[in-house]
């Protein structure tokens, strides 16, 4: 899986459309608490890391330099995160390299869920938008920190909601 998907989403504010959506999958897509408790709730929650690379700014899509605070180069980081072995989200986080600069450990974390890191540093999170994919529900969201941002965007994907969600 590769977030080629990501670069053509309708993005669409929480509020906008969620009435298609079931209360079920609203209270998970929604959920601003961290999505890596929930889903080691679930079951053994394993983290495969798909690609991590400083990026060029002009590299990364479109919606997320809107929303990013203006940077040249980007740390961006792709994973999979499985629940009891079967795929669950797919994650895409992009950091301004000036947050890399001060907090080195964003750009090592390895198999470890980036949400624990956010979480256990009370870090704010900003309003989710969201949309419908081909491969499943998808949001995301800015987190801020030290007077700057990073984008967390995750996609529920299809098998997911099928194993966890029957909506």
């Amino acid at each position: 899986m590769n977030s080629a998907f990501l670069k053509s989403i309708n993005w669409q504010t929480q509020k906008k459309g969620q009435e298609i959506l079931s209360q079920k999958v609203q209270s998970m897509l929604f959920c601003s608490g961290s999505l890596t408790a929930i889903l080691k709730e679930q079951g053994v929650l394993t983290v495969q890391v798909l690609h991590e690379s400083m990026q060029d700014a002009r590299d990364i899509f479109d919606r997320e330099k809107a929303l990013l605070p203006e940077d040249e180069c980007f740390w961006v980081r792709e994973v999979l995160l499985s629940v009891n072995q079967k795929n669950a989200v797919f994650a895409r986080s992009v950091i301004p390299q000036k947050i890399c600069n001060t907090l080195e450990v964003l750009t090592k974390m390895g198999q470890q869920p980036l949400g624990e890191f956010l979480f256990s540093h009370h870090i704010k999170r900003g309003d989710f938008e969201w949309s419908a994919t081909s491969n499943g529900l998808a949001r995301h969201s800015l987190f801020y920190i030290a007077e700057s941002a990073l984008l967390v965007g995750e996609c529920f994907l299809n098998e997911y909601w099928d194993s966890y969600y029957k909506a």
